[in-house]
């Protein structure tokens, strides 16, 4: 059909398809890119509040205590023994000590990040105190031997260690059961 038209009623159709053509794509080109925009935008706003979310929370991290320090824990397990000796009128073992040797043998390969010391009543009505602990230990042998030093230690009556504790040959997460003798 556009072979019936003059020649320059050709050109002018053909200049005029062409300038359509550009400015469909030219919309098309627009609308992507702002698309692309809002979708950046919104993508940059989310990691923004994170950012600050988690930049908040190290503040209030950073600004509280992560648990007992090694002089708290002693100081507290001092003032345990002082009280329970009032009350028992009985001679008591110094906890604080056996709960610095605990921590000292941990070395530097060991970190403990929970500690709870109970004291339980046993089935033949005796005292029996117990100290839970729970932490990474960098490889499986550090924490086999770490194991063996508390077993070894005469104030340990036994130490208690889960077959969960050595699945993993590095990065070991370890709960222990520690049973003190009755002194």
């Amino acid at each position: 059909m556009i072979n019936l038209f003059p020649d320059n009623k050709k050109r002018q159709l053909i200049r005029d398809y062409r300038e359509r053509r550009t400015i469909v794509g030219l919309v098309l080109l627009i609308t992507l890119c702002l698309v692309g925009i809002i979708l950046m935008t919104s993508f940059y706003v989310t990691l923004y509040m994170q950012a600050k979310s988690l930049e908040n929370s190290l503040a209030i991290n950073e600004s509280e205590p992560a648990g007992l320090k090694l002089k708290d824990l002693r100081q507290v397990a001092d003032e345990t023994n002082r009280r329970s000796a009032l009350v028992l009128e009985q001679p008591a073992f110094v906890l604080s000590d056996i709960i610095s040797k605990i921590l000292d043998e941990s070395g530097n390969n060991i970190v403990i990040n929970v500690f709870s010391v109970e004291e339980k009543i046993t089935e033949e009505d005796d005292k029996q105190t117990v100290i839970f602990m729970s932490g990474i230990a960098s490889r499986r042998s550090v924490l086999v031997d770490y194991v063996e030093k508390l077993k070894q230690d005469p104030m340990i009556k036994s130490v208690d260690s889960p077959v969960g504790n050595l699945i993993k040959e590095v990065d070991n997460d370890f709960s222990l059961t520690v049973v003190l003798k009755n002194l």
